[in-house]
């Protein structure tokens, strides 16, 4: 195997943690890749680290962050990707600064996708861990393949990672990563992808990618549920406007987000929008627009009821 493959790392102020992330990497069976990473303008000893990574090996590049982008992990993530597609890169690899990989996750992943022309995402299972991580020895990987992974990851069907998955790098010539999202904006970017292009998705049933819990994760559980939750309504929002501005809005998507703008956050002016599609659909029936219509207009009439309830109950 001697694909154009590239890893593109985001890092800031962690110099130590990166260290063991790029160990990880230089213990890979698959020799033949090359790493970009872009740093945010590390405070810490970050850019003596790397000089001395790029030094003793060549496979590694170390950039910092250009003012074009910005600051946060997606507009360093999208300056290195702009450099992979610049180097014609044909498989594109997004890793954090603070996970590891099993030694034999570049191989498999890409030997999976090697052997099936149609599929353009691999991703593997992954596992939380503190401190060390003991490697295990993997044997006879079931793949299962599917053609759904658009409905499936926006459903939590599936668990996909960004550290978990490889792609081909066809699938991101066009999107880039909002770098107006401080949280969710690697499942955003996924989505729209996913949603897009519709690629065939091979899943390896094998732990390949260990995820690193600590305080200083940006999706830690120490971190605020407020910040959470405030981006997944955003996110939902912007995958909204996406969809409709593609015109690839159907009905399986509609479901889920009509969900979410209705029941987990009531969102009257996403609501509105979602009326309008489902009226110039033709893929409703009159009786599913219906049905659609007296769902939204039963709920509503719900809020406003158990409101006047609780006001006049004071």
């Amino acid at each position: 195997m001697s694909a154009n493959l590239i890893i593109l790392i985001a890092t800031y102020n962690r110099s130590s943690l990166l260290l063991e992330t790029i160990a990880s990497l230089q213990k890979q069976t698959l020799t033949h890749w090359k790493c970009i990473v872009v740093d945010d303008h590390s405070t810490d000893d970050t850019s003596k680290v790397m000089h001395n990574v790029t030094e003793n090996d060549i496979r590694f590049n170390y950039y910092l962050r250009a003012n074009t982008y910005k600051k946060g992990p997606s507009g360093c993530r999208n300056m290195a990707l702009e450099m992979a597609i610049a180097e014609n890169a044909e498989y594109i690899h997004f890793f954090d600064d603070d996970d590891l990989m099993h030694p034999e996750k570049l191989s498999l992943q890409l030997k999976a996708l090697e052997n099936d022309p149609k599929a353009s995402v691999s991703y593997c299972n992954f596992e939380r861990f503190q401190s060390g991580v003991n490697y295990k020895e993997i044997n006879n990987v079931k793949k299962e393949k599917s053609q759904t992974v658009a409905e499936d990851f926006l459903f939590t069907k599936i668990r996909l990672n960004i550290g978990s998955t490889l792609l081909k790098a066809d699938l991101l010539k066009t999107e880039r990563f909002d770098e107006n999202l401080n949280y969710g904006e690697e499942k955003e970017f996924f989505l729209r992808i996913f949603f897009k292009y519709q690629p065939v998705s091979l899943h390896l049933n094998a732990t390949l990618f260990y995820y690193r819990d600590h305080q200083q994760s940006l999706t830690g559980e120490n971190n605020s549920r407020l910040l959470k939750r405030g981006s997944e309504i955003v996110i939902h929002e912007k995958l909204w406007d996406f969809l409709d501005k593609e015109k690839i809005v159907n009905k399986k998507s509609i479901a889920f987000l009509t969900r979410q703008f209705l029941l987990e956050n009531h969102n009257k002016k996403y609501l509105v929008k979602v009326v309008k599609i489902v009226k110039s659909s033709s893929s409703y029936s009159s009786m599913e627009r219906f049905k659609f219509n007296w769902i939204i207009q039963f709920h509503q009439f719900y809020i406003k009821f158990m409101y006047k309830l609780l006001i006049l109950g004071r």
